[in-house]
């Protein structure tokens, strides 16, 4: 069945009731996370570390209904208040043009991911069958 974010934070928040929940996600998910299952606990929940997807940036991260404001900018990330109480930090990167959607789509469709992960977390996703790819 369908596995849930909110479920992986609670499980960790369990074995690991001490240490924080960081949470990395795309600004581009980030910005649609009202469209995710028990958001609202997610964002009480975990902090986030958000990082940029052009073509958007820092002011569309700003803008969003979750964050509060800036607390720090600092020269490597700059950190943020959420409504929720909880902080996100926000960081402008270098990109390649994929995202994880389009890695689960190529690995469904049967296409190579070769150069696009760390070989060993591709064996690991193969290996799994994860993502509708075939096991090896």
């Amino acid at each position: 069945g369908p596995s849930y974010t909110i479920d992986t934070v609670e499980q960790l928040k369990t074995l690991f009731p001490e240490e924080e929940v960081l949470l990395i996600v795309g600004l581009d998910s980030f910005l649609e996370i009202h469209l995710w299952h028990r958001y609202r606990e997610l964002l009480e929940k975990a902090s986030f570390v958000i990082v940029s997807r052009p073509p958007l940036g820092l002011e569309d991260f700003l803008r969003s209904p979750h964050v509060k404001g800036i607390i720090e900018r600092k020269a490597s990330f700059t950190e943020v208040g959420l409504v929720s109480g909880r902080r996100a930090y926000y960081l402008e990167c270098t990109h390649l043009d994929i995202s994880s959607s389009d890695i689960r789509r190529m690995l469904s469709d049967g296409k190579s991911i070769r150069y696009l992960l760390p070989e060993s977390v591709e064996s690991f996703i193969i290996s799994k069958g994860l993502y509708g790819c075939k096991r090896r």
